[in-house]
């Protein structure tokens, strides 16, 4: 497992999350971030086998 590129999977992950959550939640903060965490964590392996 490559450390540097983890990290690169994770901020990719991260921003990908954010706007998916901003698409689908209504328009919420709160509501947002709940939609973040699930994303992050099932979107990062995914960054990190196709995306880098």
């Amino acid at each position: 497992m490559n450390w540097s590129r983890l990290g690169g999977a994770a901020a990719v992950a991260l921003l990908i999350a954010f706007v998916f959550g901003a698409i689908l939640s209504p328009p919420d903060p709160v509501t947002q971030l709940l939609y973040v965490g699930p994303l992050f964590v099932v979107l990062t392996p995914l960054a990190y086998r196709y995306w880098l």
